[in-house]
């Protein structure tokens, strides 16, 4: 049954998969038709195939809706940029944004405990960090964090638990966290329409 279910999340994610038969023969499953109805709603791509098949077997059909469901509001929540700049380049500085770019899941920790603020990525070139926002006070909190510094404060204690370095602290007052003002005000007014 379990590979039934997981052939339907494939066929669902790839429906150009040869395995689809499992939609077919699980469509009169009341739970496969509550899961394909929040399915359909949904925004899903290929990429993310593989982060569903690992929830369901994780915690099987019901946590799968609720994290479809969560994937199909994220999408439609506008995007803002926190761009990491620093006065002086150093070497400490180079190793803060390679840990950056290669461990990501440690930078969702940092926003894990903000409702409505979601880490999408992180990429190169200048430091930016590439977040979502679902509500206008989600926004507005962020512009709080990184204006007080609070966000960098939060950044920079997430990379020194997890390289175990203290050889930053030095390096933080050089760094800059900055926001393109148009692009927030932008998505401010995303999230004030898709309220009403």
């Amino acid at each position: 049954m379990q590979e039934d279910m997981e052939e339907t999340v494939i066929s669902i994610c790839c429906p150009e998969s040869k395995q689809g038969k499992g939609r077919s023969r699980l469509a009169t499953n009341p739970n496969i038709i509550s899961y394909l109805s929040a399915v359909e709603k949904c925004i899903i791509t290929r990429k993310d195939t593989t982060k569903l098949l690992e929830a369901f077997r994780e915690t099987g059909l019901s946590n799968l809706q609720r994290i479809i469901e969560d994937y199909n509001h994220i999408s439609k929540c506008p995007d803002v940029r926190v761009t990491v700049n620093t006065d002086y380049p150093t070497s400490a500085f180079s190793n803060f944004k390679t840990f950056m770019l290669s461990k990501k899941r440690a930078i969702n920790s940092v926003f894990t405990r903000d409702q409505g603020i979601h880490f999408v990525d992180c990429k190169e070139g200048s430091l930016v960090i590439w977040l979502k926002v679902s509500f206008v006070e989600a926004l507005n909190k962020l512009k709080e964090y990184i204006v007080s510094g609070d966000l960098l404060r939060r950044l920079i204690a997430m990379y020194e638990s997890e390289t175990k370095s203290k050889d930053f602290q030095s390096e933080s007052s050089s760094i800059k966290l900055c926001y393109d003002t148009e692009e927030f005000e932008n998505a401010k007014q995303q999230l004030t329409t898709n309220s009403k």
